[in-house]
C-alpha cells in the first residue's frame, strides 16, 4: 500500500532518522563498553577513545534534537502566522447586508412617510 507523505515533512523525518542513529549508537558504545570491560582490562588511552566517541555520537544527537525542535517551532509560528493574518483580513472584507434579516417596522416607515410629506 502506498501511503501519501507530503514532501514539506521529508527533513522531520530525516532529522529524525538521524537523532535515532545517534541516540542508537549511544547505546551500543555504553553496552559494548560494559561487556568488553568486564572480561578485558582496557587501558586509558582507549577509554579515552571511547568516552570521546559517545560523547561525539551523543552531542550529534543533541544538537540534531535542536534543529528538529527549532524546524517544528518555526511551522508553528508560521501556521499561527497565517491563522491571524486570514482572521484579520476576515475581519476587515465588506460582507453585504440581507435585507430580509432586518424585520420592518411600521413605526418608522410613518415616520419617514410623515417627514417626506412635511
Amino acid at each position: 500500500m502506498i501511503v501519501f507523505k507530503p514532501l514539506k515533512d521529508t527533513w522531520t523525518r530525516r532529522l529524525t532518522l538521524i537523532v535515532e542513529i545517534f541516540a542508537f549508537g549511544c547505546m551500543n558504545f555504553g553496552f559494548v563498553f560494559a561487556i568488553i570491560d568486564h572480561f578485558v582490562t582496557i587501558d586509558a588511552t582507549t577509554l579515552n577513545e571511547i568516552g570521546f566517541a559517545f560523547i561525539a555520537f551523543s552531542l550529534c544527537s543533541t544538537f540534531t534534537g535542536m534543529i528538529l525542535s527549532l524546524i517544528q517551532v518555526i511551522s508553528l509560528a508560521v501556521v499561527v502566522y497565517r491563522y491571524l493574518k486570514n482572521k484579520y483580513r476576515k475581519r476587515k472584507e465588506v460582507r453585504p447586508l440581507s435585507l430580509g434579516e432586518y424585520p420592518k417596522s411600521n413605526d418608522l416607515t410613518e415616520r419617514d412617510a410623515g417627514l417626506k410629506r412635511g
